[in-house]
């Protein structure tokens, strides 16, 4: 169902922060004016709604944040256990400063192939860091190593 900024104008309008987006303009489906009825023609400052990022949630998130209600007070309670994870599945701050340190120590190149990372880009490739002894947690960085997303990082996997 699409919806516009004046089916979502009564619910939000007295619970959203006044830093939040202005809404002035069009509708989501239209592109063209958005006709404010007159019970609510003055300026209201409000977020609009979204899904809650929670696979195969049909709620909608709460107002500046990314789940709804129930999801944000579990993943709330996942981050008080753990501070170092992100919004990503399975990325930690530990994994991503690994996974930088050894790009750069191979400088940016497959270590199967040989192909760079620019040159990578150009034929919609990219690096991956792969785990040699298979296990995800292990990121000291003799158990990293670049690979091409072209097939040597799949290959890798199959050894």
């Amino acid at each position: 169902m699409m919806r516009t900024a004046a089916d979502m104008l009564p619910k939000y309008a007295d619970s959203v922060p006044a830093w939040s987006v202005m809404v002035i303009g069009a509708t989501a489906r239209s592109g063209g004016p958005f006709v404010c009825p007159d019970s609510y023609a003055r300026p209201v400052a409000m977020k609009l709604e979204r899904p809650c990022l929670t696979s195969r949630c049909p709620e909608y998130a709460v107002p500046g944040e990314s789940r709804c209600q129930e999801h944000q007070a579990e993943w709330e309670a996942q981050r008080r256990a753990d501070p170092n994870l992100t919004g990503r599945r399975g990325t930690t701050a530990e994994w991503r400063r690994a996974r930088g340190l050894s790009l750069w120590r191979h400088k940016r190149t497959c270590q199967d192939c040989g192909l760079t990372e620019a040159q990578l880009r150009l034929v919609n490739g990219r690096l991956e860091v792969h785990h040699v002894d298979g296990d995800a947690t292990n990121n000291r960085q003799s158990n990293l190593v670049p690979l091409c997303s072209l097939g040597c990082h799949r290959r890798a996997g199959l050894r």
